[in-house]
């Protein structure tokens, strides 16, 4: 796994300003195992935004902490907002930054709205 981003540290600098990332699923740093261990809580957030929007929230946490990201069965990057770079980024190269660069807390609270 590479080392955190320096953007990635400042949006965890967020919550200090009283910038709240959203978090509508109630995760907890314990959630972020397996498979998705590391990858930021507001991010996992998203995941689990785009499995439900797919309709594929079923078991989405356990499904993501024990598969990844990487199978379509999970949710397909094509059909999401974001698109298959995007996710690609994210789970292949560990770049948190193209997701800090994309959404504030606010920007992902309008996302996670959407339906």
């Amino acid at each position: 796994m590479k080392p955190l981003k320096e953007s990635f540290i400042k949006a965890k600098d967020l919550d200090k300003m009283g910038k709240k990332w959203p978090n509508p699923y109630g995760l907890t740093e314990k959630d972020a195992k397996g498979k998705i261990k590391g990858i930021p809580l507001e991010i996992i957030t998203l995941i689990l935004k785009e499995m439900e929007l797919q309709g594929k929230s079923y078991n989405a946490l356990l499904k993501i902490q024990t598969m990844g990201i990487s199978s379509i069965t999970i949710f397909d990057w094509y059909l999401t907002k974001d698109g298959p770079n995007f996710w690609s980024d994210i789970w292949y190269e560990n770049e948190y930054n193209i997701f800090y660069k994309k959404y504030t807390p606010q920007k992902l609270k309008e996302r996670l709205k959407e339906e």
